[in-house]
């Protein structure tokens, strides 16, 4: 409810970073609540991606590839982070959306169907090589910018692509420092969190 008001009072002002945050989080909450089509709503019925910046748009377009994934529309979900990852390469270089774009458009290829790809302009030779390329890349900006859970999520994903091509050699050798790196966030987390409760304990 808050979202949606303070979408429209930055649709009337013009201010166009709050509008994009407003906007990201009501399509976050929609997301999680499982209504991707009100979530794609958000974007489509204001009809304004092109006047933004590319770090703007990209974030949005990232977001509808998300809702699409939910719909289990594979071909637009693909499309839109393509357009995504082709704004996060520009410069200067938007790595942090790059990031997830790259992890998101990798599950999104490996999940589409053969005629999907046809559509995507992608050969059915191509798809595992893609995929592996897009997690690598998202696994490497996750290490370089220390985000150990995208890093978990870019092994795991890895892990899946080669259990799918049939090689579980590969597929063990990534899922083997994604369970001890999840292992260890966890860990943090709940040392975090006892460290809280502890402070609320005191008198």
């Amino acid at each position: 409810h808050y979202s949606r008001i303070a979408l429209a009072l930055d649709l009337r002002t013009g201010a166009a970073s709050r509008f994009v945050n407003s906007t990201c989080n009501l399509m976050d909450a929609l997301i999680d609540l499982g209504q991707p089509d009100s979530a794609i709503a958000c974007v489509k019925s204001v009809g304004i991606l092109e006047k933004l910046a590319p770090s703007f748009r990209s974030e949005l377009l990232g977001l509808l590839g998300r809702a699409y994934t939910l719909k289990n529309d594979h071909l637009q979900a693909v499309g839109y982070y393509q357009q995504a990852l082709t704004l996060d390469r520009t410069s200067p270089v938007d790595e942090y959306h790059l990031m997830f774009h790259a992890l998101f458009m990798g599950v999104g290829i490996r999940e589409a169907s053969a005629e999907d790809l046809t559509a995507l302009g992608i050969p059915s030779g191509e798809r595992y090589p893609r995929i592996i390329a897009l997690l690598q890349e998202s696994l490497a900006l996750a290490r370089s910018a220390g985000y150990p859970r995208v890093q978990c999520d870019a092994m795991q994903e890895l892990s899946t692509t080669h259990e799918a091509m049939g090689d579980t050699h590969a597929a063990w050798r990534d899922l083997r420092p994604s369970t001890f790196l999840k292992d260890r966030v966890l860990n943090a987390a709940n040392t975090r969190h006892g460290a809280n409760r502890q402070d609320l304990d005191r008198p």
